[in-house]
C-alpha cells in the first residue's frame, strides 16, 4: 500500500496492525496535512447495509471533536478497498507505555478518567467502541488520552424494529479482543456501552497493575471471563473497588454509563475537601464505605460465582505428570518429577485426598488423556500440564481441571530458568490450593512453600532418583532400578551435602537393597548413616520416619514391632496422606482389626494399586473374614489363595494352575518352590511334599519376606502330620516378625494340630502380647 493514492490520501508509511485492519500514515493531498488511514480487512463490511451504517457511525464521531477521541475525518471505499481516515496523534500507545510495567496511581486515575470521558461522548453520540484495548489508547506528549480506532463500532440505537434481535453472528461476527471482551460480548450478545465500561475496567486493572485482569490464553481465558473472579489487583482499596464494578460479570451491577465512572475517577483524583474533626470522621467513614463496598463486591462476585458453576466441591486431586514437549526423550523424568513435587507439597493440606507418584506415573506419557486419567484415579480434580526444556530454560504450562464438567478453575504459563523451577513448584502448589477454596493453617501454608533444597542440579538427580524408584516395581522391586537410584540420591547429596531429603531417600533405597535383596549388613549400615544425616539437616521429614519403620521393623532391628508402628504415626503427623499401607501391613502382621482401616484409607488414596488390594485380600483371610477374602480376591486376581481355595469350595485348581504357571517361569523361587509343596501335602502327597521342601537359602532370615515362608513352612508340616516341626516354624513365624495370634488361631490349614498341646502352648504365649496391641493400637 504505501505509494498508493486512495481517494486524495497518499499512502506514506505503515504505522501499526491489528485484527481489523492495518493503519497507515497518509497525506491528505487536498487540505495538506498528515492523517491515519486505516484500511479495513476485505469483507469486514459484508454488504452495503452494513457500509451505511459504518458510515452514519463515522459521521456520529466526525461531528464530536472531543479532546479524548481521535477526530474522524472521513470514510471512503475506492477499488474495493473500505478505509477510515482519522486525526494523526503523536505519541505512544498505551499498550507501549504499559511495557515497563504498572503506572502510579495518580496516571491511573488521570488517564482512566480521560478514557471514562471520551467514552461518554461517543456512546451520547449513539456509538460503542466493542474493541477498548492498551493499543488502541495513545497518550500524547502532554499527557493527554485519545481513544483510537472505532473501526468496531456499532450503533447503538437500532435502525429498524428487527435490529435488535440480530446476534453479533447475523450482522459482523463476535468481535473484539478477548481478553478485553465482556462475559456477554463472548455469549454471542450485542457489544454496547457496558461492554466498553467492562473493557475500560481491564484498561485500568492493567494500568495498575502492569498485568491483565484475566492472564490465560484460548479457551481457558474464555473460561476464565465467564466463570472466574479477577485476582486481587492491590493498590488502593478504593481504585480496586472502581476496579471490579467494571469488571462485574453482570452488566447491571457495572456502571450504568460512562459518566458514572468518571465521576467516581474524579473523586478519587480531588477528593471533597471537608474540614475539622467532622471532617476527619467524614473522610473515615468514607475509608470505611470504600472498603465495604471492595467486601461487598468480592463477596457478591465469590457468591455468583458459587450460584453459577455451583460449589467447587473437590475433595480428590490427580496430579499427573507433565508431558514432554522437547525432543529429547531423556528430558521425560522431569514430568514425573515435577508431578512428584507438587504432589508432595499439596498433600499437605487438609481435607484433600492426593493420589500419590504411584497411581499417576503410569500417565507419564504423551498420549495420556487427562479426563479418562481422571475417570481411571476417580477424582474430582486433576492438574495436568506440560513442559518444555531448552538448555537451562523451562516453559512450563498447567491446567487445574474440574472432572464434573471439564471446567478449568485455574491455568497459568510459567517461562523462566531451570534454576526458578522451586519457585514455579511453590506457586503451583499454592494456586491449587486456593482455587480449590482451601483454607490453610500457618503450618500447612509453610509446608506448601518449604523447599528441600536450592540447587537445581542437585535436585535433577534427586527426581531421576525417585523415577528409578518408581519404576522398580513392587515393595523390593527390580535391583536394578534400585542401583540407579541409589547412584542418583548420592549424586544430589554431593551436590547439595545439605539436601535432608536426598539422604533420606538414599536411606530408603539402602534398606530396600538390604530388606529384599541382601543379606549383607553392610547395607543396613549404609542406611542407618545416610538416615542419620538426613535427621541431622531436617527434624521434620515424613521420610525418616517412613524409613526408620523399615528397620526397626525388620532383623536387622530384633524387630520392634511397637517402635515401629509408633514412627509411621509420627510419619502420619507430619504428612496424613502416607503411611497407610506400611501401617496396615504392620497391624495384619500383629492380626488387628485396624489393619482393615489404614489399608482402606490407602485405598482410598490410591484405588489403582494392587500391592494394595492384594493386601486387603491377605488382609481379610489374616483376620479369619475369608468369605470377604474369596469375595476380593475373585473380584480383583480371578483367583484365591490356599486358605481361602480350602474354605471357599475345597477347590485347588485355581490356585495350583497359577503356582504351576509362576514355577514353570521361575523354577529356582523358593517361594514357589515350597507353595508347590503345600499344595502337595494339603493334597495328601506327603512324601512328595517333603521331597520337595526347599531349603532355607543363607541369609534368608533377614529377608522380609521370610517370616510367610516360615508360616507356610508350619502349615506344610501341619498337613503332613508332624505338629512338632509345624510348631517350631510357626514360632519362626512369630519371631520374624508375624505374631499373629488372630491368623494362627483362625487358620484352616493348621487345624490337624489344632489340639496339639505345642501348638496350644504357643497361641497362649502369644495372647498377651496380641491383647496389648489391641489396647495400644486398635
Amino acid at each position: 500500500m504505501i505509494g498508493r493514492t486512495l481517494g486524495h490520501y497518499r499512502i506514506k508509511a505503515k504505522l501499526g496492525q491489528g485484527g481489523m485492519g492495518v493503519v497507515y500514515q497518509a497525506r491528505d493531498e487536498r487540505l495538506e496535512r498528515e492523517v491515519a488511514l486505516k484500511v479495513l480487512p476485505p469483507g469486514s463490511l459484508a454488504d452495503e447495509s452494513a457500509r451505511r451504517r459504518f458510515r452514519k457511525e463515522a459521521l456520529a464521531l466526525s461531528q464530536r471533536n472531543h479532546p479524548n477521541i481521535a477526530t474522524v475525518h472521513d470514510f471512503d471505499r475506492q477499488d474495493g478497498v473500505d478505509f477510515l481516515v482519522m486525526e494523526l496523534i503523536p505519541g505512544v500507545t498505551l499498550s507501549d507505555r504499559l511495557a515497563a510495567g504498572a503506572l502510579p496511581e495518580k496516571d491511573c486515575l488521570r488517564l482512566g478518567s480521560q478514557l471514562a470521558e471520551g467514552l461518554a461522548a461517543a456512546h451520547e453520540a449513539g456509538v460503542a467502541h466493542r474493541d477498548l484495548k492498551p493499543g488502541n489508547l495513545r497518550v500524547t506528549p502532554d499527557g493527554r488520552l485519545k481513544i483510537l480506532v472505532f473501526g468496531l463500532a456499532r450503533s447503538l440505537r437500532p435502525e429498524s424494529p428487527e435490529a435488535p434481535t440480530q446476534t453479533l453472528t447475523e450482522t459482523q461476527g463476535v468481535a473484539g479482543t478477548l481478553p478485553y471482551m465482556a462475559p456477554e460480548q463472548l455469549r454471542g450478545a450485542r457489544g454496547d456501552a457496558q461492554s466498553d465500561i467492562y473493557a475500560a475496567g481491564a484498561v485500568l486493572y492493567e494500568m495498575a497493575t502492569g498485568r491483565r485482569a484475566f492472564p490465560q490464553s484460548g479457551p481457558l481465558l474464555i473460561d476464565a471471563v465467564l466463570n472466574q473472579p479477577p485476582l486481587p489487583a492491590g493498590g488502593s482499596p478504593a481504585l480496586e473497588t472502581v476496579v471490579l464494578k467494571c469488571l462485574d460479570k453482570e452488566p447491571e451491577r457495572r456502571y450504568q454509563s460512562a459518566r458514572e465512572l468518571r465521576v467516581d475517577l474524579q473523586r478519587l483524583i480531588s477528593p471533597a475537601p471537608v474540614a475539622g474533626p467532622r471532617g476527619r470522621f467524614v473522610r473515615r467513614l468514607a475509608v470505611a464505605a470504600a472498603l465495604l463496598v471492595l467486601l461487598l463486591a468480592a463477596g457478591i462476585g465469590g457468591w455468583r460465582l458459587l450460584h453459577r458453576t455451583g460449589s467447587i466441591d473437590v475433595k480428590s486431586l490427580a496430579v499427573l505428570p507433565l508431558k514432554s514437549l522437547g525432543a529429547q526423550t531423556a528430558d521425560d523424568y522431569l514430568g514425573l518429577g515435577i508431578a512428584d513435587t507438587i504432589i508432595t507439597k499439596v498433600s499437605q493440606v487438609g481435607g484433600l485426598t492426593v493420589r500419590p507418584t504411584s497411581a499417576v506415573r503410569k500417565f507419564a506419557t504423551p498420549e495420556a488423556n487427562s479426563m479418562k486419567a481422571a475417570g481411571e484415579l476417580r477424582v474430582d480434580a486433576v492438574l495436568e500440564g506440560a513442559v518444555q526444556r531448552s538448555g537451562d530454560r523451562l516453559r512450563i504450562n498447567v491446567n487445574l481441571l474440574r472432572v464434573r464438567d471439564g471446567v478449568s478453575l485455574w491455568s497459568e504459563t510459567f517461562q523462566a530458568g531451570f534454576g526458578d523451577i522451586f519457585s514455579i513448584q511453590d506457586q503451583v502448589a499454592q494456586q491449587v490450593a486456593a482455587h480449590l477454596r482451601f483454607r490453610l493453617s500457618a503450618a500447612e501454608q509453610a509446608q506448601l512453600t518449604k523447599r528441600h533444597t536450592s540447587n537445581p542440579e542437585a535436585y535433577e538427580y534427586y527426581i531421576k532418583g525417585r523415577r528409578s524408584l518408581a519404576q522398580r516395581g513392587g515393595m523390593g522391586g527390580r535391583r536394578e532400578e534400585v542401583d540407579t537410584a541409589i547412584a542418583m540420591f548420592q549424586r544430589a547429596a554431593e551436590v547439595d551435602p545439605t539436601y535432608a531429603l536426598a539422604y533420606a531417600q538414599l536411606a530408603y533405597s539402602y534398606t530396600i537393597v538390604a530388606l529384599f535383596h541382601e543379606s549383607d549388613p553392610v547395607w543396613i549400615e549404609h542406611a542407618r548413616q545416610a538416615l542419620g544425616r538426613a535427621s541431622a539437616l531436617d527434624s521434620n521429614l515424613a521420610e525418616t520416619h517412613v524409613v526408620r519403620h523399615l528397620m526397626l521393623y525388620s532383623a536387622y532391628e530384633g524387630f520392634k514391632i511397637d517402635e515401629a508402628a509408633r514412627e509411621v504415626r509420627l510419619a502420619q503427623q507430619i504428612d496424613p496422606s502416607v503411611g497407610h499401607f506400611e501401617l496396615g501391613s504392620l497391624y495384619l502382621h500383629l492380626g488387628l482389626e485396624a489393619s482393615l482401616r489404614e489399608l482402606e484409607q490407602a485405598l482410598a488414596i490410591d484405588p489403582t494399586d494392587t500391592a494394595i488390594q492384594s493386601e486387603l485380600a491377605v488382609c481379610y483371610a489374616s483376620l479369619c473374614r475369608y468369605d470377604e477374602a474369596i469375595a476380593w480376591n475373585r473380584k480383583f486376581f480371578g483367583r484365591l489363595g490356599p486358605r481361602e481355595a480350602l474354605l471357599g469350595n475345597r477347590r485347588l485348581e485355581d490356585w495350583q494352575e497359577s503356582v504351576e504357571t509362576a514355577l514353570a517361569k521361575n523354577p529356582s523361587d523358593t517361594h514357589l518352590r515350597q507353595q508347590h509343596a503345600l499344595l502337595l501335602a494339603i493334597k495328601g502327597r506327603s512324601r512328595e511334599a517333603e521331597a520337595v521342601i526347599p531349603p532355607v537359602p543363607e541369609g534368608f532370615r533377614r529377608n522380609r519376606s521370610f517370616h510367610h515362608f516360615a508360616h507356610r513352612m508350619g502349615e506344610l508340616y501341619a498337613a503332613v502330620g508332624k505338629p512338632g516341626p509345624a510348631v517350631e516354624w510357626l514360632r519362626e513365624a512369630a519371631n520374624a516378625g508375624l505374631p499373629s495370634y488372630t491368623l494362627f488361631t483362625c487358620d484352616p490349614l493348621l487345624a490337624p494340630i489344632r489340639k496339639d498341646p505345642a501348638f496350644v502352648q504357643f497361641l497362649n504365649e502369644l495372647e498377651p502380647r496380641y491383647r496389648a496391641w489391641q489396647r495400644e493400637f486398635q
